[in-house]
């Protein structure tokens, strides 16, 4: 091969091995390795969820911009808000305020309200007793058998408004009597709920120059359930 032409393609393989790592890096600009903190600027914004796709929201914040969020793996999404009550399934964990009879292992009355939650070191699963209830009912006796606690568990079975609960430290299968009218609510650190027309409130994020939004804390506010009248 004679000289100038072997000079050549080295020099072009030269510059094409230099050349291509640059437009790589560009366009991987905005998608932090792992470990890596993202690049950007600190970002605060309320909005509207337009939809929720493989854990990444797209949002239209209230002055009308559209923005693309991915949840961080190190970030937190609190969702919380009325759900219908269909959403009570078995695997479910759920949480409840009431009056227990330890010995009898009873609760006084049915339950009004049950909250689907996420187990947590400030929330876990089993009973703590209810302080916030002691202070605030005068009516309680705090000498009876009867005690305010908050019990949490995982649904076991679920038959019409009757359920059996795993309670850790209390009882495997716990039961529970849902009150007529109860209602559901959702305090998950999950996306499972979220939706377009939701409310979100980006607290700690960092937005990159292309609209991209990553986000380090969140809250969810969902929207009210569709019940049978207004559908």
């Amino acid at each position: 091969m004679p000289v100038r032409l072997r000079l050549f393609l080295v020099l072009t393989i030269a510059v094409v091995v230099a050349v291509l790592p640059a437009g790589l890096s560009a366009q991987n600009a905005h998608q932090p390795k792992q470990g890596q903190k993202p690049q950007g600027e600190r970002f605060y914004g309320k909005g509207t969820i337009d939809s929720v796709k493989s854990g990444e929201i797209s949002m239209t914040t209230a002055d009308g911009q559209s923005l693309v969020l991915k949840i961080l793996k190190t970030g937190s999404v609190r969702v919380t808000g009325s759900v219908a009550a269909e959403e009570l399934r078995r695997g479910k964990n759920v949480l409840f305020s009431a009056l227990l009879d330890k010995k009898t292992r009873r609760i006084k009355e049915p339950v009004a309200k049950i909250t689907i939650f996420t187990p947590s070191k400030d929330q876990p699963a089993g009973m703590i007793p209810d302080t916030a209830a002691k202070a605030d009912d005068d009516s309680i006796d705090l000498h009876a058998n009867w005690k305010p606690y908050i019990i949490g568990g995982s649904i076991q079975t679920i038959a019409g408004r009757k359920l059996t609960i795993n309670v850790p430290g209390l009882n495997p299968r716990f039961k529970v009597d849902l009150a007529e009218d109860f209602k559901v609510t959702v305090d998950v650190t999950d996306l499972h709920f979220a939706k377009a027309g939701d409310k979100i409130e980006v607290k700690k994020a960092i937005k990159s120059d292309d609209n991209v939004v990553h986000v380090m804390e969140a809250t969810i506010k969902l929207a009210k359930p569709k019940t049978a009248e207004s559908q």
